[in-house]
């Protein structure tokens, strides 16, 4: 077993093209892992194949999610689309916090310390203890890909470069309770992203094709996937003849003309002094759409409505209990490609310790320091016309390890007149010097 370990940890320093220091860092590691392997504590994955797949440990039968996660995922979704919103005024913003959360949950499962406690913060997670939320979402993701009315697929997968030493408990955690697929590839050969991005496109109904770069940067070790694709039907279509133009008001003050769904039914709808909000139920009635705009009441002006999940929480209620209305409705029709890189939103949101290499804590995940995590991106794909509704929704957060905190070899391109003086070493005295400003003489 020892031999086996060095070798994984040599091959893959070596395979990194990592300094002796790296390699003997590797080492060290592999040595760490050789003492809690002898305990059933930590091991390297085998390479190739999946080591773990399918459904997360939930009950036999789905049971209710718990209302303390769905709270934290909604939460987190608000304070994400909030921070995009407000630093990109007038873009178009998709995001799914599921999916987000959920990949960031399975890296949080690696964090220690103050990183983990960060990290659980931004997430809504801080008053869940860790092992109830990562059970927590066993049934969230059990209960969710249930549905038999809809079409909703929630899937996850890491994505380990070959010889890493990354701890067996944190990949048997993501495993376990997130359904969590292993493999590990040569994730710097051309054909890792390759492979990574066709699980992608297979798990969100070929709407989204690439979600790894086909070169990842040269400390990236893991890449944590998360892939979730809805397809359903609204329970009363929209007639295709009564989708017209219509001027839609943009945030300058021009109009544009935009095709607009339009029907006549009984549905649920609330308004107020701040928002307009309708729920479009989706055949069978297990999901439906809820749209919220800014009321005709507000003193606001037409703008993109702002919500917290709290305030979103109460409309959705009160839709729920509310009387069926007859009533009108013009939608837009959309089909809409978003892509976010996510970094800097969850560093102001509360989480900026995961990202520092000099300080972020992934103990749980490996003993290869430093480990950090390099990116978080975002995909997602939404369509909403007189039939129903697809989307689709990509998250990777990508883990990084190794010489975080090395200097860059620098690059000095002398191409402009220069200074040039010649010192004894000793004493300090400069014997010669010049300022060329013409190499060739002149």
């Amino acid at each position: 077993m020892e031999d086996t370990l060095y070798g994984h940890a040599a091959a893959w320093a070596a395979n990194r093209g990592l300094g002796d220091g790296m390699k003997r860092l590797a080492l060290m590691v592999c040595a760490i892992a050789f003492v809690t392997a002898a305990c059933g504590c930590a091991k390297s994955p085998a390479a190739g194949g999946f080591v773990a797949a399918g459904k997360p440990t939930a009950a036999s039968s789905p049971r209710t999610p718990d209302p303390a996660l769905v709270s934290a995922v909604n939460a987190f979704g608000f304070d994400l689309l909030g921070r995009r919103d407000g630093t990109n005024p007038g873009a178009v913003t998709v995001i799914s916090p599921v999916s987000v959360h959920a990949a960031l949950a399975m890296a949080a499962n690696g964090a220690d310390g103050p990183t983990l406690a960060e990290m659980r913060k931004t997430l809504h997670l801080d008053s869940m203890k860790e092992a109830d939320s990562n059970l927590a979402y066993a049934d969230l993701i059990s209960w969710l890909t249930s549905k038999t009315d809809v079409q909703l697929d929630i899937a996850n997968s890491l994505w380990l470069d070959k010889g890493f030493p990354a701890k067996q408990d944190f990949l048997t955690t993501d495993a376990r309770y997130f359904g969590a697929e292993l493999r590990t590839l040569e994730l710097h050969e051309p054909s890792g992203p390759k492979t990574i991005n066709e699980w992608v496109k297979k798990n969100t109904g070929g709407r989204i094709d690439q979600i790894v770069a086909d070169k990842v940067p040269d400390l990236a070790v893991l890449e944590l996937l998360n892939a979730t694709y809805f397809k359903a039907d609204w329970e009363t279509p929209f007639e295709h003849d009564a989708t017209h133009k219509e001027p839609f008001h943009l945030l300058d003050g021009s109009t544009a003309d935009v095709d607009m769904l339009t029907g006549t039914e009984s549905w649920a709808h609330v308004m107020n002094a701040d928002y307009e909000a309708i729920a479009l139920p989706y055949a069978g009635g297990v999901a439906s759409m809820i749209v919220v705009q800014t009321s005709p009441l507000s003193s606001r002006g037409a703008g993109a409505p702002e919500l917290t999940a709290d305030q979103f929480e109460q409309l959705r209620s009160q839709l729920q209990t509310v009387t069926l209305a007859e009533g009108s409705l013009m939608l837009p029709k959309v089909e809409l490609e978003w892509t976010g890189e996510l970094a800097d939103d969850l560093k102001a949101l509360g989480m900026p310790m995961a990202f520092d290499g000099g300080k972020a804590g992934f103990s749980r995940l490996t003993d290869v320091k430093p480990a950090w995590i390099g990116a978080v991106t975002h995909k997602t794909y939404l369509r909403v016309d007189e039939k129903g509704t697809e989307a689709a929704a990509a998250t990777k957060v990508e883990m990084m390890a190794g010489s975080a905190m090395a200097d860059p070899p620098f690059q000095m391109v002398v191409d402009s007149p220069y200074l040039i003086a010649v010192v004894d070493s000793q004493s300090g005295a400069v014997l010669f010097l010049a300022t060329i400003r013409d190499p060739r003489g002149k």
